[in-house]
């Protein structure tokens, strides 16, 4: 089953209407395709296209012909705003492939998702997986930092944020995602420290949004962050189903739906706290695959290994 049959899975093309975040030249529900999408993006399809166009990629000039026309410009004000002010809300999908890790504001886009969605809509997300991707030595986001940012009402990326982003950045042979499973002793870090530290710098102070990755998950660590959302009372989304790369060879991401629920009865505290445990658990366990990629297993690790540095 390719990634696309998974992101859109249960959702009917033909009586569907919904929304695509940031699709670029790789639409998940195209409207050439029959789709009845409303395209959201940062900028408009001429200027996308052109974009494309003069890349210095011939794989991306040749994706030009699948980028289509963007209904709603998006300049970081809620979405929910600006697309229910042309298109209405009850839509039956919003699709992020690719998006949410580059959030803001990743508590206000789950909420402006699911105020665009009927009862029993759908959000749609492909989520890049820390474990296979660039972002292989950062830890899994928190609640409490999702909670700090929209405290806060950010607008634009930390200036910290993209510090640890170029600093703490990784590829492997030359590449910033892989298969799971990939040996990794040849990984290598893709920025130098000063090199980071300059951008940082370069960053304080600066009104212009850059962007880069603010969200790092594992499959359990997502499941862990909507649960702990929605059980405050901060979101009307649950999770419907994960798909991981081990179980459909979806690479470095894992594909999730959550659906828009009634708000209803809370579930008893024993059962939270179980249901939590089982995350955090099934998180320690998703993390542990990081060292045996690195060959560290093959290690008999103890307190007495020489520090370094």
């Amino acid at each position: 089953m390719d990634r696309r049959t998974i992101l859109l899975d249960g959702i009917d093309k033909a009586n569907a209407r919904g929304v695509e975040i940031g699709p670029f030249f790789s639409p998940m529900a195209p409207k050439k395709d029959g789709w009845n999408t409303i395209v959201v993006d940062f900028t408009d399809g001429e200027e996308l296209r052109r974009i494309a166009t003069n890349h210095p990629s011939e794989a991306m000039q040749k994706m030009c012909v699948n980028i289509e026309d963007v209904d709603v410009v998006w300049k970081g004000e809620p979405i929910e705003e600006i697309v229910s002010a042309k298109f209405g809300t009850g839509m039956d999908y919003v699709i992020g492939s690719h998006t949410v890790e580059h959030m803001v504001d990743l508590l206000g886009f789950f909420k402006s998702a699911a105020s665009l969605l009927r009862v029993g809509g759908v959000l749609a997300l492909a989520v890049p997986d820390l474990r296979y991707t660039f972002d292989f030595f950062r830890n899994p986001s928190t609640i409490g930092q999702v909670l700090a940012v929209h405290r806060r009402q950010d607008r634009r990326h930390a200036s910290e944020t993209l510090f640890e982003t170029v600093a703490h950045s990784i590829n492997v042979k030359g590449v910033g995602c892989w298969m799971p499973g990939t040996y990794m002793p040849e990984l290598n870090l893709a920025s130098t420290l000063d090199h980071a530290w300059k951008c940082y710098q370069d960053d304080i102070g600066r009104e212009k949004y850059i962007d880069c990755h603010a969200w790092y998950f594992t499959p359990s660590s997502f499941q862990l962050l909507v649960y702990e959302l929605h059980h405050l009372g901060l979101v009307d989304l649950k999770v419907r189903s994960v798909s991981t790369a081990a179980d459909h060879n979806t690479g470095s991401e894992f594909i999730v739906q959550l659906e828009r629920c009634e708000r209803g009865e809370a579930a008893p505290q024993a059962e939270v706290e179980r249901v939590r445990k089982q995350h955090l658990l099934g998180m320690i366990a998703e993390l542990s695959e990081r060292a045996v990629n690195l060959g560290m297993a093959t290690f008999k690790l103890s307190s007495g290994l020489r520090a370094v540095g």
